[in-house]
């Protein structure tokens, strides 16, 4: 199938990290959070979502400020911002690997751009099933997306390497009450969350590898070969 998709490059620049991705990519547009609660809404079923999550929309496109990030049809504008969240290295759960040159990596985009107004930013995450991950912001430091809308609503940084500067002008910024804050909480977790998502997962690979990994102890686990 790869070959077939790429048969217009010869042979031998063919196999090649950027193939492999555009390949990957091509595959990840494919995997639609379509049937959540928002999409039905949109597509007119008025009920597919529940009163809570409607006044949590009215948040998120309002007062909440949300979508000034979290934008365009995957809810994220592919800018960086940052909100001084805490890193890996500010918990005693971390382990962090000297070779890995965290210093430079934990100031996110700046640590590659190098430009100093760049520094702890980081890219807007999708907030489809978002609520699967268990743990958010680039540092893990919250365990609830409840607790990301508390923080960002207090806007007091975790950490103090982020300059007053270089922290959006959303941070702290939009004053919601407690209810406010439950409802958009109620949106973000069941209006963008599709249930349904194990209709992409495949039953075989043509390969007949196992799927999603296929290390010896998986093998065994998932009982393939």
């Amino acid at each position: 199938m790869f070959d077939k998709a790429y048969g217009d490059i010869i042979e031998s620049q063919r196999y090649t990290t950027k193939n492999a991705g555009l390949a990957m990519a091509a595959y990840e547009r494919t995997l639609l959070t379509n049937k959540s609660p928002w999409q039905e809404w949109l597509k007119g079923d008025y009920d597919a979502m529940s009163i809570a999550e409607k006044k949590g929309a009215i948040v998120f496109f309002g007062n909440g400020k949300c979508y000034q990030c979290h934008t365009g049809p995957a809810l994220n504008d592919k800018s960086f911002y940052a909100f001084g969240m805490g890193d890996f290295d500010n918990s005693a759960k971390a382990l962090v690997l000297d070779s890995a040159g965290f210093e430079n990596v934990k100031k996110g985009r700046g640590g590659f751009t190098k430009n100093p107004n760049d520094d702890y930013k980081f890219k807007t995450p999708t907030l489809y099933n978002i609520t699967d991950n268990g743990f958010y912001g680039h540092g893990g430091t919250f365990t609830s997306v409840r607790d990301v809308i508390v923080y960002k609503n207090k806007g007091i940084p975790q950490s103090t390497e982020v300059s007053y500067e270089n922290l959006a002008t959303q941070f702290g910024t939009i004053d919601l009450t407690n209810q406010e804050i439950d409802n958009l909480t109620a949106f973000i977790e069941t209006s963008l969350r599709d249930t349904n998502l194990t209709r992409y997962v495949p039953e075989t690979l043509k390969s007949g590898l196992c799927f999603p990994v296929n290390d010896v102890q998986s093998q065994q686990d998932l009982g393939c070969n």
